[in-house]
C-alpha cells in the first residue's frame, strides 16, 4: 500500500547529510557555526515539501508527471539505488525503501497502452510503467525499453512467498487501485489500514491473540496489562488492524457508524472471526 506525493527536493538536506557525515567522522572543513546553517536551510526545506505536498492534494495524478511513492506501512519511500545491483537478478539495478528519499525516488508515470497520452488522467484501474527520473521520458527509440520499476520472476530466499522488485529494462505493468482519496486520509477519522488496540475498558484488557504455553495454539483471549497504566501496553500481539467493508476488493473508506468491519490481526495476518460452540456459547477465535 503506497501513498501517492509530490516531488520533494533535496538539495539543501543532501548537502547537510554529507557534511554532518564528514563532520562526525572529523573530516569536515566546516565549522559547527556552519553546520548549523546547513542544518537550517534542510529544515526549511522539509517545510517546503511539506506544503508543497499540502497544496497538491486532491490534484489528479497525470501521465507523464512525477511522483514519489510513499510506503503507509514503513513510512519511507520507494527508491532505486542506481549504482547498486539488485540482490538477486543480474543487470538490474537495486530498489529498497529509504526514510527521507532523495533524487531516486522520483518517478515518471507513462501509459502501457497507446490509447493513453501524456497530459492524460490518470484512472484506478489503469496499467502504468513507473521510469525512474534520471533516465529521459523522452526517449521513445523504437523497441527500447526504459529502465522501469520491474516485479521479477525470483523469489526471495528469506521470503519464498514473495518475489523481488528492482529496476530493469523489462516492461512491468503496474495496476493502479483506489485503496483511499485524499479526502478519506485524515488522522483525526478511523480509516481502512489504521492500526488499533481493543481495549475492554471494565476489566482493563485488551484483545490479544498469543500462543497458549502447554498446547502451543494461538488463541484469541482478554490480557491483563502489569504496567501502570493500560495505555503504556506496547505488545504488538494485542495490534489489529482495521478493515471497512467494501465491494471492491481493494478498497479501502473512512469509517462510519454502522457499516461493516475487519480485524487483522498485525503479527500473524490472521482475521478475527465468531465461532459458534457445541454448547451454544460463542467465543472469538482466529
Amino acid at each position: 500500500l503506497f501513498r501517492i506525493c509530490p516531488v520533494n527536493r533535496y538539495a539543501a538536506q543532501k548537502q547537510y547529510w554529507a557534511e554532518q557525515k564528514k563532520y562526525q567522522a572529523g573530516e569536515s572543513l566546516f565549522e559547527e557555526d556552519m553546520l548549523n546553517k546547513l542544518k537550517h536551510a534542510a529544515d526549511k526545506e522539509k517545510e517546503q515539501n511539506d506544503m508543497e505536498y499540502q497544496k497538491m492534494l486532491g490534484v489528479n495524478v497525470q501521465y507523464g508527471g512525477t511522483v514519489q511513492l510513499l510506503h503507509v506501512k514503513s513510512d519511507k519511500y520507494l527508491t532505486v539505488l542506481k549504482n547498486s545491483p539488485a540482490r538477486l537478478e543480474r543487470n538490474a539495478m537495486k530498489v529498497y525503501l529509504d526514510k527521507n528519499g532523495n533524487e531516486g525516488s522520483w518517478f515518471y508515470v507513462e501509459p502501457v497502452y497507446k490509447h493513453s497520452f501524456l497530459g492524460d488522467n490518470v484512472n484506478a484501474g489503469d496499467r502504468i510503467s513507473l521510469v525512474p527520473y534520471s533516465y529521459s521520458p523522452t526517449s521513445t527509440t523504437s523497441g527500447h525499453i526504459k529502465p522501469q520499476l520491474h516485479l521479477s520472476h525470483m523469489r526471495l530466499p528469506d521470503y519464498q512467498a514473495g518475489f523481488e522488485v528492482n529496476c530493469l529494462n523489462e516492461l512491468t505493468e503496474w495496476q493502479v487501485f483506489m485503496f483511499l482519496q485524499f479526502d478519506e486520509n485524515h488522522n483525526n477519522i478511523l480509516k481502512s489500514g489504521d492500526v488499533v488496540r481493543l481495549f475492554h475498558a471494565d476489566q482493563q484488557t485488551f484483545l490479544t491473540l498469543d500462543s497458549v504455553p502447554v498446547k502451543f495454539e494461538d488463541v484469541v483471549f482478554l490480557r491483563l496489562t502489569n504496567r501502570p497504566s493500560a495505555a503504556d501496553a506496547t505488545s504488538s500481539r494485542a495490534l489489529w488492524e482495521v478493515q471497512v467493508v467494501q465491494p471492491e476488493a481493494y478498497r479501502g473508506a473512512a469509517a462510519s457508524w454502522m457499516e461493516r468491519f475487519r480485524f487483522k490481526h498485525l503479527a500473524t495476518d490472521m482475521y478475527l472471526s465468531v465461532e459458534r460452540m457445541r454448547s451454544g456459547k460463542t467465543k472469538s477465535g482466529q
